[in-house]
């Protein structure tokens, strides 16, 4: 399975302190995470990049992480799927964990590697967004793609 060295699956990946108007919030946020998981860990099925309904912009739960504003914009850009196909390299879930995203910033595309492990909480559930309410975990993905965007 692949894991990525540049976005570790430990403390040292989640909230930039710098972000956040109190240093101390960083810590509390952080004690949430308990482990590093994969879906395929986390739920029985078999993870399904776009989920049983395809590319579809509700259903979308958010996390702890209050990047509500992200999911808004990944939900509007999900309205018409052939955006979203542009950001995301997968046409299916990958059974190695590997995943590329490309985010348009400062006039050229980016492009992000990450593995599907994902922060969960105590009880072996997405401490970040998670499934959609379809199964897809194209959304959790970007998510952690963008958080490693420098």
């Amino acid at each position: 399975m692949f894991e990525d060295q540049g976005f570790k699956a430990d403390q040292s990946s989640l909230f930039n302190s710098a972000y956040l108007s109190d240093s101390s919030d960083a810590d509390t946020l952080k004690s949430g995470v308990k482990s590093w998981k994969r879906p395929s860990q986390m739920y029985s099925e078999t993870p399904i990049l776009w989920g049983t309904k395809g590319i579809v912009p509700n259903g979308v739960a958010q996390g702890q992480v209050g990047d509500c504003w992200f999911l808004a914009a990944a939900s509007a850009l999900a309205e018409v799927p052939e955006r979203i196909k542009r950001v995301v390299w997968n046409d299916s879930y990958d059974k190695n964990g590997a995943f590329r995203f490309n985010f348009w910033v400062k006039n050229k595309w980016n492009g992000v590697n990450i593995d599907d492990r994902l922060p969960a909480n105590s009880g072996d559930r997405p401490f970040s967004t998670g499934r959609s309410r379809n199964m897809a975990w194209w959304m959790p993905l970007m998510e952690k793609a963008y958080a490693k965007l420098d």
